[in-house]
């Protein structure tokens, strides 16, 4: 066991290197789930203070995970990282704090590889290992700090739940094999609260001890009881905490597993066999780096499946063998985390995200694993130059990757250039330069996405909205009015066909934007929309009384509180107005159109008859 002072020097160096590397990306916007889970989700809209009756609804309700209920996943430790840290930096930039906090998060996983090295080698019963060099144990650390394929874990905010539960999934792991049981055991809980694939974590701790036995035996082990029961009664606290949260998550496994229909069992078996070759391949060769990889628009062809029978003789061949069979557990083992993203039919099949923590468990196995199997003789200038030159490709990749990772448009252009027929990658690429003002590139790269998809709503009305930009009504009208006779009820067609009737029509607007407001009531856009058509039609009462309504509800709504001192100040309630801009400049102080319209308001009040009390 290492000492403290060791210890945090280890922790220093993997947080000076591992800074260094990412600290570019720090000023990183948000990207792909960012927006749905973050962004534009109400249940994290208030992160200035820590509210406890809000950080309850995190672990009673799953819906909160994201803006969009139909995206509910059970994950309240993640939620409560967010208040947490955004509480902690208080008005400082929030978007940089999360990013910070990502890959901090990342350097106490590197640390903890360090210590779980150390831990398994002074474990063995082979007095070899517990000679082991420290400068082992922190070489496995810097190799997982500056891997390529843990970089998106880093650099991708959603992601956290992968360095979160892999945290807790290697403190299990590593109380677990110092015989503090209970203690593993409240690790294992936390790690359940991060992410659902930690569920495998009590099936990794029994390969460790099967690969790596611990001296002493395993803690509340029975040693005169029958093998079985001495290796898994230690285990039985574990499963049933286990079975208890599957119990707890049956409606949300019960809509991945049965309710969600992304591909029937055979597609998704082939699907899966490509997609485990291809992993392994990530995790061999980690090139090239994508947010989508091509597995997820190619079927899996003769090659693949050639490959994966390959895979699966050379396993069998090994279990031949004792070394073989310890190789193969050690295969098993490191997969463990895939099996739950393998049995859900999941839209995306391969995320550098979700290696997270096979590439943890295979730096740990790998190290632990040669030197078990066998000490190295080889010159120790010779080994530990060609680690030196591996860590420094990797980094050289991983400081590739933060610069794909700087803005979006490049994150999505990257992704095209390695999955060229991937609808997703065209799709969210458009989705980016349309927001990024490029309307023109964004409008081809959303067609081509459309032609690969073979037409689908979102894309669309994506393209009707950068028509209604473009001032292109006629067009955009066409495409609408063709999506509403497919989709009568859809609030997104809706409300874009309002804003394409609204010259032409307002009043079959106002019509339109109720309907919306029916499917999807508390949209403030839409609201926002209708009282300016209201106002326009000269029923500003009304306009006034509903826009205010729903910017009480939405408090830190910006355009909302600006739109309702225009509204209030064209019929004539003055203190109304300078209400809602006051509340204005309050979320944004710096606001050139707010400060105009109060320094005129202060004109008009100076010179006018007295203002209606609002």
């Amino acid at each position: 066991m290492a000492s403290p002072v060791r210890a945090l020097l280890v922790l220093a160096l993997l947080g000076i290197v591992g800074s260094g590397l990412y600290a570019a990306a720090f000023d990183a916007p948000f990207h792909f789930d960012d927006h749905h889970s973050i962004r534009q989700n109400p249940h994290l809209s208030d992160l200035s203070r820590l509210d406890l009756s809000g950080l309850a609804g995190y672990f009673s309700d799953a819906t909160q995970f994201s803006g969009q209920s139909d995206r509910a996943m059970y994950r309240p430790l993640l939620l409560v990282s967010y208040t947490l840290t955004t509480a902690l930096v208080s008005d400082l930039n929030w978007i940089a704090a999360l990013h910070v906090s990502n890959v901090l998060l990342h350097i106490v996983v590197s640390w903890l590889i360090w210590a779980l090295v150390g831990a398994v080698c002074a474990d063995s019963r082979r007095a070899s290992l517990s000679r082991t060099p420290a400068a082992v144990a922190i070489l496995a650390g810097l190799g997982f700090l500056l891997h390529p394929l843990a970089s998106e874990t880093a650099l991708y905010i959603s992601a956290r739940s992968e360095s979160m539960g892999t945290l807790f999934m290697l403190l299990t792991l590593l109380l677990w094999r110092r015989a503090r049981v209970w203690g593993a055991l409240i690790c294992f809980a936390l790690a359940l609260g991060c992410k659902s694939t930690m569920i495998v974590t009590p099936a990794i701790l029994l390969g460790f001890d099967r690969l790596f036995p611990r001296l002493p035996p395993a803690p509340l082990a029975d040693t005169s009881a029958r093998p079985w029961a001495s290796q898994f009664l230690p285990l039985l606290p574990f499963m049933l905490l286990a079975a208890a949260y599957l119990i707890w998550m049956q409606h949300l496994i019960q809509a991945s597993l049965v309710d969600q229909h992304v591909r029937s069992g055979l597609e998704q078996l082939m699907v899966q066999l490509h997609s485990w070759v291809y992993q392994l391949k990530l995790l061999v060769v980690s090139h090239p780096l994508s947010v989508i990889h091509p597995v997820d628009t190619r079927p899996a062809g003769s090659g693949h499946l050639f490959g994966a029978f390959l895979c699966t003789s050379a396993i069998w061949v090994l279990a031949s063998s004792r070394i073989g069979r310890r190789i193969g557990l050690g295969l098993i083992v490191a997969g463990m985390p895939l099996v739950i993203p393998s049995v859900i039919p999941l839209h995306t099949v391969v995320s550098e995200h979700r290696l997270y923590p096979v590439l943890a468990l295979s730096v740990i196995l790998l190290v632990c694993g040669v030197k078990h199997v066998r000490p190295l003789t080889v010159d120790k200038r010779f080994q530990y130059g060609w680690v030196g030159a591996l860590l420094v490709i990797w980094s050289g990749q991983a400081a590739a990757n933060v610069d794909i990772w700087k803005t979006e448009i490049s994150l999505w252009h990257n992704a095209r250039s390695v999955s060229p027929l991937s609808a997703r990658a065209h799709e969210f690429l458009g989705d980016a330069l349309r927001r990024g003002g490029q309307g023109e590139q964004a409008l081809k790269v959303l067609q081509r996405a459309d032609q690969l998809y073979g037409g689908r709503l979102e894309i669309q009305l994506n393209i009707a909205s950068i028509l209604l930009q473009q001032n292109e009504l006629v067009k955009a009208s066409d495409i609408l009015y063709s999506l509403l006779t497919q989709y009568p009820k859809s609030p997104g067609v809706l409300y874009n066909l309002a804003l394409a009737s609204r010259q032409r029509a307002p009043a079959e607007a106002v019509e339109l934007l109720n309907r919306a407001l029916i499917a999807r009531p508390d949209w403030p856009e839409a609201i926002m929309e209708r009282s300016l058509i209201q106002e326009e039609l000269g029923q500003r009462d009304v306009a006034a009384s509903s826009l205010r309504v729903a910017v009480e509800r939405h408090a830190d709504w910006l355009d909302g509180w600006v739109n309702l001192g225009f509204i209030e100040a064209r019929r004539g309630n003055l203190a109304a107005a300078r209400s809602a801009w006051l509340q204005a400049q309050a979320l944004s102080p710096g606001l050139t159109v707010v400060r105009q319209n109060l320094a005129e308001l202060d004109l008009l009040e100076s010179a006018g008859p007295p203002t209606q009390q609002p």
